[in-house]
């Protein structure tokens, strides 16, 4: 669709108004020798979370619950992002959200994309 020329590359990293810190569960080995999984940090990169809702359809009782969809574009040469992981977003004007269960990555010529399941952060 684009060409492959550092300007489209340059203008599409352009958009990017996060910073994510990307974490994946590992075994890890304790002093006594035991197995556990822990959450390490795989690294961050510059990204763009995008969100897309879709309307319900029929009405309730209840809260109507409201079906949104996030979805994080990256430079796919920047890190290889794996399906499960652990995602913290910062955004540049200082808000902050967590997101799990990532989607295995759709990797295209410029950039690359994931869906994300919000993380419920009860009070």
């Amino acid at each position: 669709m684009f060409p492959k020329i550092p300007l489209v590359k340059t203008a599409i990293q352009g958009l990017n108004n996060a910073t994510a810190t990307v974490s994946t569960r590992q075994a890890v080995k304790d002093e006594n020798n035991i197995t556990r999984t822990k959450l390490v940090e795989a690294g961050s990169i510059r990204c763009r979370i995008s969100y897309s809702s879709v309307p319900v359809i029929a009405d309730s009782d209840t809260v109507d619950a409201l079906t949104v969809q996030v979805k994080m574009n990256y430079a796919p040469a920047d890190m290889t992002i794996l399906p499960g992981s652990y995602v913290h977003v910062k955004w540049d004007d200082g808000k902050e959200e967590d997101f799990q269960n990532s989607s295995y990555p759709a990797v295209y010529t410029h950039h690359a994309e994931l869906s994300l399941e919000r993380v419920n952060k009860k009070p």
